[in-house]
């Protein structure tokens, strides 16, 4: 069973889409726009991030190639040449390994933030109580074995008030989720069995799964963005159609005292 099979099948949670999500709206009757707190801060450095971790990602892509060249090319290489190109290719490990983890902390701060916001408008649109807090909403991303499928839960329930919980959002989100979970075991993999190499081989090998891990990295990223991109329009659509209706008033018009 493939790994996004195993996300979807373990919770019921992709079941029964809104087939028309604007009648499935439901705002709660003491929803103000002043407890509205917008996405649109959020989504653009969020985006800026995600692109960032792409570029990045690209970059190891080329680096293994040249580092597969390198091994495969090292007994014509002269000894001279093959430690410059072993140092350039070291180097560039090291500045990617940096940039990354840098890009990881801006993104998973700027992602949360993001997500907080997306939780709470959620709760102020729908009148029943929502299945998590607010904390619970941030920490279980943070817990082991539990981040898994819980946030996906909580994703799930966000779609259902936001109306956007349709066929293709469900797809969308479970090729996320699923590329999400591959990179994470990807990542275990090569640390667990190929992050000290002692062979040409076994060089070669982890090479070919940094670009494997890199090419998941990226496909993930473009369908998180696409995900971002959906719930923030809804949200501030939702924002749109609830405040459509309140009475304005008047410009110019003072307050007596």
């Amino acid at each position: 069973m493939s790994v996004e099979e195993n996300e979807l099948d373990a919770s019921e949670d992709f079941e029964e889409p809104l087939e028309d999500s604007e009648d499935a709206l439901v705002i709660a009757e003491d929803w103000s726009p002043e407890r509205y707190q917008s996405l649109l801060p959020t989504e653009r450095p969020l985006k800026i991030f995600f692109y960032i971790f792409i570029a990045i990602a690209l970059v190891v892509v080329v680096n293994s190639i040249r580092a597969i060249v390198w091994a495969n090319t090292l007994g014509s290489t002269p000894p001279v040449a093959a430690r410059e190109q072993a140092q350039a290719i070291g180097m560039l490990v090291l500045i990617t390994a940096v940039l990354s983890t840098l890009a990881n902390i801006g993104s998973g701060i700027v992602f949360l933030t993001w997500f907080k916001k997306l939780y709470t408008n959620n709760i102020a649109f729908q009148p029943e109580e929502p299945p998590f807090t607010k904390g619970w909403a941030i920490g279980m991303w943070f817990t082991p074995v539990v981040n898994l499928w819980r946030p996906l839960q909580m994703i799930k329930w966000v779609a259902e008030g936001s109306g956007v919980w349709t066929k293709a959002m469900i797809s969308m989100v479970g090729w996320w989720w699923g590329f999400w979970i591959a990179r994470m075991v990807m990542s275990g993999i090569i640390t667990v069995f190929f992050s000290h190499p002692t062979t040409i081989s076994d060089y070669i090998d982890q090479k070919y799964l940094t670009i494997l891990a890199a090419v998941i990295d990226i496909t993930a990223l473009k369908l998180c963005i696409n995900v971002v991109r959906e719930f923030t329009t809804a949200q501030e659509q939702l924002l749109l159609d609830a405040t459509a209706g309140l009475p304005q008033a008047p410009i110019g018009e003072a307050e007596v005292a």
